[in-house]
C-alpha cells in the first residue's frame, strides 16, 4: 500500500506540472513555458529513479525469506493445455 502511495503522489506532482505547463501555454502562447516544466519534472524524476535502484535492508531480508522455485514452475490451471501443445491437432489445410 505504501508503494501505491508514493506512484499516486508521485504522478500527482508531475501532473500538476504538466498541466501548470500546459494552462500557461495556450492561453498566453508562452511557449517557453513546456520546456521550462520539463525540466523542473527532471529532478523528481531522478531523485525517484535512484530511491528505486537502492536496496534497502527490508527489501533483503524479504528477498532471503520468499521460498524459490525456477521459472518454469509456474502453476497451471487444471485442464489446460500445455504451451507446447498449441496448434497440435488442428490442420491448417481446408
Amino acid at each position: 500500500m505504501h508503494a501505491d502511495a508514493k506512484q499516486t503522489e508521485f504522478c500527482t506532482y508531475l501532473s500538476g506540472i504538466l498541466l501548470g505547463g500546459l494552462s500557461l501555454n495556450a492561453p498566453f502562447a508562452l511557449w517557453s513555458v513546456d520546456p521550462v516544466a520539463g525540466l523542473v519534472m527532471v529532478p523528481i524524476i531522478a531523485k525517484e529513479g535512484i530511491e528505486g535502484l537502492q536496496v534497502k535492508p527490508a527489501m533483503i531480508a524479504r528477498h532471503r525469506g520468499a521460498r524459490q522455485r525456477p521459472l518454469n514452475a509456474i502453476p497451471s490451471s487444471r485442464g489446460a493445455r500445455s504451451s507446447n501443445d498449441v496448434g497440435v491437432g488442428r490442420s491448417t489445410r481446408r
